[in-house]
């Protein structure tokens, strides 16, 4: 059994999910995805998986586009394999999208493998990433700033992806064609420095390998340490974070962050809005993001990827995508029964006996009013500037103090119900009725008012 062989079942004993029953090839027609093809046909009936492969035709580059997707697709029919092919006009969705040609057809080819795994069971994609990639990857990374993460490089696996040849280097790739006798396609633009990548192969890694011959191996070696202490600060990060449940914003709890390093911090805030929104946030959003999450008093960041915007209210960091909303309660007369309050949840009305001993507010959902002052049904409607009441058992406060007393967020306060008669205040949520309406000993019939809150709203009630 030869280098690539032995790294290749390596691979699949560390990295091949326990039970997969698919593998799909990103197959480009070059030296790296041919031989990876040529081993896993090989070793499929061992490792009791199916094999398939892909094929993006990026019309990059003409007649030699087609070509390489003529070759791929007469390479599967020989062998056996099943092939998709799918053509892009990748220049164009690049110019559209504000991406390098790089970046745009690496997500159109991804999107093609997620797609075609997502169509068969227990299905990943193997790609032909070698060690030089790797190496190129680190560089690259490097020089355009990156973090502990970008230094790491490419990890041999992640979520429904292996790569099976990163410990190999590409002339290990090229030599084991030779010897197995396999012909490729080489795409020309490799030997041209118009890319940042083809100029680091071509000018830069000889004049490293004249420094330190063994630069590839140094510089995978390097990348899978850090990646291992990656991974350790990822897992120390993921246990940083309490998150708020909510339907549709990722709420965070600040208090935990408050004395952490930095630099965990940082790295748990990202990992939260990559696993929740999809999203990875540059440099310079992750320290924005940091900042804010740091820093005693409210504020907000809107200069997030995808139209994702952050804010802090109090202890909770916010973050939803689009802009904070900005919700009112409409007026609207109350009925018996169930009064649906749309934006904030149900307020039901019913009329009963007063029973000695019931409290005026059981609790912020339940409220009571003393039906024999009222005598008819009251309305309800949002905060208003200037609202001024006095809940039974407190002093006198605008409702906007109290929201404030209350850590009441400032974008739900025009969502707290406030129920009225005739223009005076009977009761607001959640404060409690006012004094002159609570029900007392002295009642005979009460309103009780009870809400059931929307989801959105009920971490607030629940303070």
């Amino acid at each position: 059994m030869g280098r690539l062989e032995r790294a290749v079942a390596g691979a699949l004993k560390a990295d091949l999910p326990e039970g997969t029953r698919h593998v799909l090839v990103a197959l480009s027609g070059g030296a790296d995805s041919v031989a990876l093809l040529h081993i896993l046909r090989a070793s499929s009936p061992q490792w009791g998986y199916e094999l398939s492969a892909a094929h993006l035709n990026h019309n990059l580059r003409g007649e030699e586009s087609l070509r390489d997707q003529c070759f791929v697709q007469d390479l599967c029919a020989a062998w056996g394999i099943p092939l998709t092919v799918e053509s892009a006009e990748v220049a164009r969705l690049a110019a559209e999208r504000g991406q390098t040609v790089e970046e745009a057809g690496r997500a159109v080819r991804y999107a093609l493998f997620a797609r075609l795994c997502a169509q068969r069971p227990s299905a990943v994609t193997a790609t032909g990433h070698t060690l030089s990639d790797q190496a190129e990857t680190v560089l690259l990374n490097l020089i355009r700033g990156a973090g502990l993460d970008g230094l790491a490089g490419m990890p041999p696996a992640r979520a429904g992806l292996i790569r099976p040849l990163l410990g190999c280097s590409r002339a290990d790739v090229e030599d084991y064609c030779r010897r197995h006798g396999l012909r490729y396609v080489t795409d020309s633009t490799n030997l041209e420095s118009i890319y940042a990548r083809n100029h680091l192969r071509l000018a830069v890694m000889p004049l490293l390998e004249h420094h330190n011959p063994n630069i590839l191996h140094t510089l995978g070696r390097q990348a899978a340490l850090l990646r291992e202490e990656a991974d350790l600060l990822d897992g120390l990060a993921d246990r940083l974070l309490s998150r708020i449940p909510d339907s549709g914003a990722l709420v965070l709890d600040r208090a935990p962050l408050r004395g952490q390093p930095p630099a965990l911090v940082r790295r748990a805030l990202r990992r939260a809005v990559e696993a929740r929104f999809g999203l990875v946030l540059s440099a310079v959003q992750s320290e924005a993001l940091l900042r804010l999450a740091l820093r005693p008093e409210n504020g907000e960041v809107g200069s997030l990827p995808g139209g994702l915007s952050a804010r802090t209210c109090y202890d909770r960091l916010i973050l939803c995508e689009g802009p904070p909303p900005q919700p009112a309660l409409a007026p609207a007369a109350l009925q018996l029964g169930q009064n649906v309050l749309t934006g904030f949840g149900v307020l039901e009305v019913a009329l009963e006996d007063f029973k000695l001993g019931t409290n005026h507010s059981h609790n912020v959902y339940t409220h009571r009013l003393n039906y024999g002052i009222i005598k008819r049904m009251p309305s309800v409607r949002g905060r208003l500037t200037g609202d001024v009441y006095r809940p039974a058992g407190r002093p006198e406060k605008s409702l906007k103090r109290m929201a404030v007393d209350a850590r009441v967020p400032r974008e739900l306060r025009g969502l707290l119900p406030v129920v009225v008669l005739e223009g005076e205040i009977l009761s607001a949520f959640p404060f409690g009725p006012s004094a002159r309406h609570a029900a007392g000993d002295d009642c005979r019939q009460v309103l009780r008012l009870t809400f059931r809150p929307a989801p959105q709203v009920q971490a607030l009630l629940d303070r």
